[in-house]
This record gives structure tokens, sequence and C-alpha cells, in this order.
């Protein structure tokens, strides 16, 4: 497998941008913040409840 870096400021195609955010963003908005730090608390813990079979599956839609 090669793995090459993708293009800085291109989110038409970025996987990132395209799938693995947007889920760990729909994580994020089910909890409510107050705070900056309440927000950084929410998507540090929805990226650690965020499987690691979801970036998979983001790659394999490109």
């Amino acid at each position: 497998m090669k793995i090459c870096p993708q293009p800085a400021n291109s989110p038409d195609i970025n996987a990132n941008d395209l799938g693995f955010f947007n889920s760990l963003q729909s994580l994020q908005y089910k909890k409510r913040a107050k705070t900056i730090e309440d927000l950084v608390n929410n998507v540090d813990s929805a990226f650690k409840d965020l499987h690691y079979t979801k970036l998979d599956s983001v790659f394999l839609t490109l």
C-alpha cells in the first residue's frame, strides 16, 4: 500500500473532510457545549467514541 498526502485546501478530494470529520462532527453535535473547554472535550470524546472502521469506510467510498 502506498500512502500519499492529500493536497491542502482541496475539500472536494479530501477524504477526511468528506466523511471522517462529518462523522466526528455529527457525534459532537449531540452534546451541548457552553464554553470552549466543553467544546474541546466534546470533540475529544466524539473522537474516542468513533470506531476506527468508520475511517476505513470513508476511504473505501472514494
